[in-house]
């Protein structure tokens, strides 16, 4: 891992807009009645997002609509462009796939573990989650276990360039595979903060974390650390319209353009957030409370419920 030379700079890129924001019900962390997402995706003209129940809910670009996945709980979803259809995991192992967020199925899964984190590439789809588990599947219904190199639980993994694809996880546990996920190594960050999410995009690979932690780096056994402990925590990071996007507890949200420099969106909640998505021009970020936040530019957000 490279100096800590640039917090100065990150700090003083955050610039905190001035816009009064009107806070939602609640602080986040479970306090009000609303079911908790845990992820969100866009693929194919709707919105699917996901969270500690057993609906899922779908927007095509008319509103929300709940409908029963038959899981209990479910923490990441992805869209795959090949497959034409959503990969969602969860609680016990679970494995879903839906091509409208409408009706789904549950796919044999070759563990019983938690999974928390899935992404879909050219090639194939990879989960991550409990004890370093790694699976891999060619067609989102048959699923390989790969060994990951480390027992650290495993929370977010993300695509790069080609053939390569990330996992990073608890104690700064950076998983790396050169092979569109066949082969894995394990590194480390450097840190020992959990890493809850990583993204790829045009300036490299970004890590974000417990206590604020935001990692950047060309390669992802290269980090610096660009942001440490002035924040709540960072639950999640996507690369959205040229923006690595953000997002936090406290309704912490943002964006910057080389991963970085960062400046801060108007959230207009204080709700936990744990996932972003984009597609048909409007942004969503998703978390506790039912929270399911739209905005058009990515800076200023509509606290709205699914």
């Amino acid at each position: 891992m490279r100096s800590r030379s640039r917090i100065a700079a990150w700090i003083v890129g955050l610039t905190v807009t001035t816009v009064v924001a009107t806070l939602g019900c609640g602080g986040g962390g479970g306090e009000d009645s609303g079911i908790q997402l845990n992820a969100v995706a866009f693929g194919d003209g709707v919105f699917v997002a996901v969270g500690d129940s057993d609906r899922a809910f779908a927007n095509p670009g008319t509103g929300w609509t709940p409908f029963v996945t038959g899981v209990s709980g479910l923490d990441g979803v992805a869209w795959s462009r090949r497959l034409g259809t959503f990969v969602a995991v969860g609680d016990g192992g679970a494995i879903l796939t839906t091509v409208d967020g409408v009706s789904w199925t549950q796919q044999g899964s070759p563990t019983t573990v938690n999974l928390f984190g899935v992404a879909a590439g050219d090639a194939a789809v990879i989960a991550v989650g409990d004890g370093g588990t790694i699976l891999s599947s060619l067609d989102g219904e048959t699923w390989v276990p790969r060994s990951s190199g480390t027992d650290a639980s495993l929370y977010a993994v993300a695509f790069g360039g080609v053939g390569e694809v990330v996992a990073a996880g608890a104690g700064g546990t950076v998983v790396v595979s050169r092979d569109g996920g066949l082969t894995w190594a394990a590194t480390f960050s450097g840190l020992t903060n959990d890493l809850r999410g990583v993204a790829y995009g045009s300036n490299g690979w970004v890590a974000v974390g417990q206590n604020g932690i935001i990692l950047q780096g060309p390669e992802p056994t290269d980090w610096q650390l660009v942001g440490d402990g002035i924040l709540p925590n960072l639950n999640g990071v996507a690369f959205l319209q040229g923006l690595y996007t953000v997002v936090g507890d406290d309704g912490r949200i943002l964006t910057s353009g080389d991963g970085i420099v960062y400046g801060e969106s108007v959230s207009n909640t204080g709700q936990f957030l744990f996932g972003a998505a984009f597609g048909n021009g409007t942004f969503f970020v998703v978390g506790s409370g039912g929270r399911a936040l739209n905005s058009v530019d990515g800076v200023i957000y509509r606290d709205s419920k699914v």
